[in-house]
């Protein structure tokens, strides 16, 4: 047996606080939270959610100089995600990208006159022999007038002999 007074005294303070440790965590075991129930409850839903719930794709070809066309769909919005044009020509040409206006109530945007246009509109030179694609990530969104939605395309040069355009995204009501 040890008779050195402090190592008996460091040896029971050891001793005592692993019994303090000990005590600590058996209390902590014991001691237990209220059990906790979740149910899975809906939220109120106040509002109506409208779904991409058709896809639309259409192309357009100029060949010589045709002037404005127009494609889109009658009593409902259209949300063009992605355009591409593509020129085949020699020469670089001015296209013009808009929501037309047409004179009378054409039954579609393809047999309708053009004769104005609003927003959105864009405005581009694409140079010869070449493709762009736009893509839009948040659609540009063409709103019905007179009943129809429609994407209107026009090439501003007198030298036209191919450029295609092709229109994709998807219609919801309006």
């Amino acid at each position: 047996m040890d008779d050195n007074p402090s190592r008996v005294n460091g040896r029971a303070r050891s001793i005592a606080l692993a019994a303090a440790l000990v005590s600590a965590l058996v209390a902590s075991e014991a001691i237990s939270t209220p059990s906790v129930v979740v149910s899975n409850v809906p939220l109120p839903v106040d509002a109506t959610i409208t779904l991409p719930a058709e896809p639309f794709h259409a192309e357009m070809s100029f060949v010589a100089t045709d002037g404005f066309k127009a494609v889109g769909v009658p009593g409902r919005r259209l949300a063009v995600t992605t355009i591409t044009i593509t020129n085949a020509n020699s020469d670089t040409e001015d296209v013009l990208l808009f929501n037309p206006f047409f004179s009378g109530s054409p039954s579609d945007c393809a047999s309708g006159t053009v004769v104005g246009g609003g927003g959105p509109q864009v405005h581009l030179i694409l140079e010869a022999r070449k493709t762009m694609q736009l893509q839009y990530p948040t659609p540009l969104v063409f709103e019905p007038h007179a009943g129809l939605a429609c994407f209107a395309a026009g090439i501003e040069s007198a030298h036209t002999l191919v450029i295609s355009v092709s229109v994709t995204g998807f219609t919801v009501e309006p």
